[in-house]
């Protein structure tokens, strides 16, 4: 009776750091360490039981470091870690699910490993401290709102492997001073992509498309299109 007990208590005990198909630690000094394999989508709603195992200890998480094998990034996962600095995600990722990211007012940089197919909705909105981000060539499209009121973010890259970015994706990135876009073929734009970015940041294009780009993004509000300067020997 007394061992039923004693592995009960030791079950209870345990399960916060077990959820689905991984499993997560969280250090005293607030890295968040997860491995496995699938990580589940989940809800921050007031009422929702599908909350993510270590949402309660979220103002504690300083930093995340995500162990390879782990395939996706689930849905509100790091919601509202609002002290979250950085995270470390590897190749095994391949897709970062809906609000992922959202309100972690305090993360810096993201580097998105290859891997990575999809950036999904609202994923880094409002990441007011975000001042750069790398999407790799890997990406074939980025999200409604996927950087909504990044605030701090001042360049960014568009690889020639994107083809969509949904509506409102860079809207309030006011600090933007450049754009630049690798594909020959304009990518398909949701609406008000660049809302209240301003309308007279460069904004970089292959040479020979500078015209076509010209006539899609005049229509989002952007004006000062311009070749990809060539590489210096510097470069």
């Amino acid at each position: 009776m007394k061992k039923d007990i004693l592995f009960l208590l030791l079950f209870l005990f345990s399960f916060p750091a077990i959820h689905a198909e991984i499993t997560w630690s969280l250090s005293d000094n607030g890295t968040l360490t997860i491995s496995g394999k699938d990580m589940p989508d989940y809800l921050v709603y007031a009422y929702s039981s599908n909350k993510a195992p270590w949402y309660n200890d979220r103002d504690n998480i300083k930093n995340v470091v995500i162990k390879d094998g782990v395939t996706n990034i689930g849905s509100y996962a790091f919601c509202d870690c609002s002290r979250l600095t950085s995270v470390v995600i590897p190749n095994s990722v391949t897709s970062i699910g809906d609000l992922a990211f959202y309100y972690c007012s305090s993360l810096t940089s993201v580097t998105i490993p290859n891997s990575v197919t999809s950036i999904g909705d609202w994923v880094f909105f409002n990441c007011t401290s975000l001042t750069s981000v790398e999407i790799p060539n890997s990406v074939t499209s980025i999200g409604n709102y996927a950087f909504t009121w990044c605030a701090g973010l001042t360049s960014v890259t568009i690889p020639n492997s994107v083809t969509s970015i949904g509506d409102s994706a860079f809207s309030f990135c006011i600090a933007l001073c450049s754009i630049t876009f690798k594909g020959s073929t304009p990518p398909a734009f949701g609406n008000d992509v660049f809302e209240k970015v301003n309308n007279s940041i460069s904004v970089y294009v292959p040479s020979n498309r500078v015209e076509a780009y010209k006539k899609v993004l005049g229509d989002l509000g952007l004006s000062n299109i311009q070749a990809i300067p060539p590489l210096s020997l510097t470069d």
